[in-house]
């Protein structure tokens, strides 16, 4: 029944199932095991009767502009998901390198220096004069 006497009923099982396609005629030696190996027998008629039914399924005709409204959606999907990981990566390395500081004075003088930018952004921001347009 097997050509390899090392080989074990087992690995000929998994050889048999992925060597023999739905469509073909298995060999004098594959209808030897399959008449013996009721699992095999059982996994190749399972096999052959979804691909019938695979084949009965009717064919639909889809348009183009649903097929690119899903790409579409998958792009746009996966792109959100990266733009949440590198959010998480930047978030995640500004907390390592402020709790790699070796004081908390150092930690304070940090933030007291970002809150002290910040406010003078708001200040310039405020302090310039509108633009007025002229009428003309």
């Amino acid at each position: 029944m097997m050509t390899d006497t090392n080989e074990t009923n087992y690995e000929y099982c998994l050889r048999l199932r992925e060597e023999l396609e739905p469509d073909s005629r298995p060999s004098a030696e594959q209808e030897e095991h399959l008449a013996a190996c009721a699992d095999c027998a059982a996994y190749i008629a399972d096999t052959a009767a979804i691909v019938e039914l695979a084949r009965a399924m009717p064919q639909f005709d889809v348009s183009e502009e649903l097929t690119q409204s899903i790409l579409k959606e998958t792009r746009q999907g996966r792109s959100k998901q990266s733009a949440t990981v590198a959010g998480a990566v930047v978030v995640l390395a500004f907390l390592f390198f402020l709790f790699s500081m070796e004081t908390w004075e150092t930690t304070w003088g940090m933030l007291s220096w970002l809150i002290g930018l910040a406010a003078m952004v708001v200040f310039k921001y405020l302090a310039e004069e509108p633009v007025q347009e002229s009428a003309t």
